[in-house]
C-alpha cells in the first residue's frame, strides 16, 4: 500500500517525494520490523521510543514516525504530535479499516 493511503487520517502531511513509497507494514517494536515497514516510535515511561529508530533502520523499515526526530537515521523521518494515534490509524488504514463494515447492535432490558 502506498505511503499516502497507510497515512490517511492522520496529522502528518506527506511529502509528495515519499508519498508512493511502498509500505508492507507497521510496528512499535524495533526488534519486529521486518523491510519495508513503518517503525512507529512510541515513547515510554523509562526510554524514548526514538532510541530504537537505528536497529529498526538495520532491519529493513522503510520509515520512521515519531514525536521527535531520531539521530543518524538514512531512511525519510515524519513528525507526529501523537504518535498512539497515528499507530491506531496506521494499523487501520493497512488492514482495509474493518471498523467501517462492522454492525454494532445493543439489546438492553433485564
Amino acid at each position: 500500500m502506498n505511503l499516502a493511503d497507510v497515512l490517511l487520517g492522520t496529522d502528518i502531511s506527506v511529502p509528495t517525494e515519499i508519498s508512493t513509497l511502498n509500505i508492507s507494514g507497521v510496528s512499535s517494536d524495533s526488534r519486529k520490523i521486518l523491510p519495508g515497514e513503518i517503525f512507529i516510535a512510541i515513547d515510554g515511561c523509562h526510554t524514548s521510543g526514538a532510541m530504537y529508530a537505528l536497529e529498526a533502520e538495520n532491519k529493513g523499515a522503510a520509515l520512521y514516525i515519531g514525536e521527535k526526530y531520531a539521530d543518524s537515521l538514512h531512511i525519510p523521518q515524519l513528525i507526529t504530535r501523537n504518535a498512539r494515534l497515528t499507530l491506531a490509524y496506521v494499523c487501520a488504514n493497512l488492514s482495509g479499516n474493518p471498523q467501517r463494515r462492522m454492525k454494532i447492535i445493543g439489546v438492553t432490558g433485564t
